[in-house]
């Protein structure tokens, strides 16, 4: 095979990762999103990485590597070149924020104050996010980006609270008395 079939071969299979991408629907990305999450919240190689892997497999992204899963599931294809503004909405790893400030460190690098529809829901701070340190891990986000997460851990914490009530009701014998 020479460089030249090579490189169209490269070709082929990025449109054809980009073409599986677009063909995500939003429950498929939140979904990605969730066990991506997790994975990077945890140790190399934790069940989490394996979990992922197998969410990653099943959307018809093959990866026999956890390291590899992380990259695949993070992505960077639309990183930023240049930092956010105030007010701006992005996506930070695999969840949505708006820039609340942009600051420049004694050492010249850009920090950013992000809060993210995670932290929200977390009951978190804002966090500070130095842009130099990892440029690709942050991209422009829509407004419909950061809606769709809202959205969906709305629909998470709903369901979470009606599974709590229902233990409880299922749990807790009757109070009224029988005289």
């Amino acid at each position: 095979m020479n460089a030249r079939s090579r490189t169209k071969d490269e070709t082929s299979e990025r449109m054809t990762f980009q073409t599986q991408v677009q063909q995500l629907s939003r429950s498929d990305i939140n979904e990605i999103s969730l066990h991506y999450d997790s994975a990077v919240d945890t140790e190399h190689g934790s069940g989490d990485h394996w979990i992922l892997m197998a969410v990653l497999d099943k959307h018809g992204f093959r990866t026999n590597s956890p390291i590899r899963a992380i990259e695949l599931a993070g992505g960077d294809h639309d990183a930023m070149v240049s930092a956010p503004q105030v007010g701006q909405i992005i996506r930070l790893r695999s969840w949505h924020g708006v820039v609340l400030d942009v600051f420049t460190n004694e050492a010249g690098k850009t920090v950013l104050r992000v809060q993210t529809v995670r932290n929200v829901f977390r009951r978190l701070n804002p966090e500070f996010v130095e842009f130099d340190l990892a440029p690709d891990a942050i991209e422009p986000a829509s407004l419909d980006d950061l809606e769709a997460e809202v959205a969906s851990y709305e629909a998470v914490l709903q369901q979470s609270l009606q599974e709590l009530v229902s233990h409880a009701r299922n749990a807790v014998p009757s109070t009224k008395n029988s005289a």
